[in-house]
């Protein structure tokens, strides 16, 4: 029994070990990848064929901060011309590693910025979790007849592991639905579908929420390890003891069409 008892032991493991392997992790991996390693969530693989669809009957597109490619590179048929973004470097390095052998037409661009393309370009502008949506310029690239197909990111993401950070009482004002439809109209879009979705998403374990906290940032702007060590060795106890953490977020799908003039 002892020896079995010992073994046990051996495999699990510690609180630093779990620290240094949050920290370690490449924070460009996909979230899917991150659920299959430290915990359990429903990915969101719905957009992305919804996405794919729509973009294998048009002949121009743009895909707004794209991130390393992964996504786009996965989708069998690509418009003719198909044009994406991207601002962080080390994802514009991926981008054009894996999307420009395709076609693909790579540029460099930070979400804040007026959009670098003419008037009535695209049929279709589409955006993954975008942070920043500057919808006067999504309406002006949009070609009459065109649409902005996105997932937004809900209000209250990872609500309860946030609260435990930054404490009771902190309000999410990030992603509020009726903001988005709001700014699509002023922007003279006409807003034709909304679908809403709730996630679960459990932590097994600490090394799971090191790297969530430094792949999410907005969840909590100041974490680090340093800063939060008591928190995340309390949370590493709790999670020891219950099994997980079981947190949730919410998406919602938004498409919103420029009038025929």
């Amino acid at each position: 029994m002892w020896a079995a008892y010992r073994s046990y032991v051996a495999l699990v493991p510690s609180f630093a070990q779990l620290l240094a392997a949050g920290e370690r992790a490449d924070i460009h991996w996909d979230l899917a990848r991150l659920f299959a390693w430290g915990g359990h969530g429903t990915t969101t693989g719905e957009f992305d064929e919804v996405l794919g669809d729509r973009l294998s009957r048009l002949d121009s597109a743009l895909d707004l901060q794209t991130g390393d490619g992964s996504r786009l590179a996965q989708l069998e048929d690509l418009p003719d011309h198909m044009v994406v973004t991207e601002g962080d470097v080390e994802d514009l390095r991926s981008a054009r590693s894996s999307l420009e052998p395709l076609g693909v037409w790579v540029v460099r661009h930070s979400e804040e910025e007026p959009l670098p393309f003419g008037d009535n370009t695209f049929e279709l502008v589409s955006a993954l979790h975008p942070r920043e949506t500057l919808f006067q310029e999504i309406a002006r690239v949009l070609t009459p007849g065109g649409a902005y197909l996105a997932q937004h990111l809900g209000p209250a993401g990872g609500f309860e592991l946030v609260e435990h950070f930054l404490g009771a009482g902190i309000t999410r004002s990030l992603g509020h639905l009726d903001h988005t439809i709001a700014a699509a109209r002023d922007a003279g879009l006409d807003v034709v579908d909304v679908r809403h979705t709730r996630l679960r998403l459990e932590f097994r374990d600490v090394a799971a929420v090191v790297y969530t906290l430094r792949k999410l940032i907005w969840w909590v702007p100041d974490f680090s390890v340093e800063r939060y060590a008591a928190r995340l060795a309390l949370l590493h106890e709790q999670i020891r003891s219950e099994g997980s953490l079981v947190t949730h977020a919410t998406r919602y799908l938004v498409e919103a069409v420029k009038p025929v003039e």
